[in-house]
């Protein structure tokens, strides 16, 4: 829907170069996320003891 969407603004993007930044982008999320969620599980554990 995104590709799509940049595509009737004029902006061309390869399915290629949109498959790569969304797996470098999704990569990065998903450590971020799991830093994140590992951080307040630490914080919580040690506020229970």
């Amino acid at each position: 829907m995104w590709l799509e969407t940049m595509r009737r603004k004029g902006v061309n993007i390869s399915l290629k170069e949109y498959l790569n930044v969304g797996a470098v982008l999704s990569i990065a999320q998903v450590a971020i996320a799991s830093a994140v969620l590992w951080a307040e599980l630490g914080m919580g554990f040690r506020l229970m003891l």
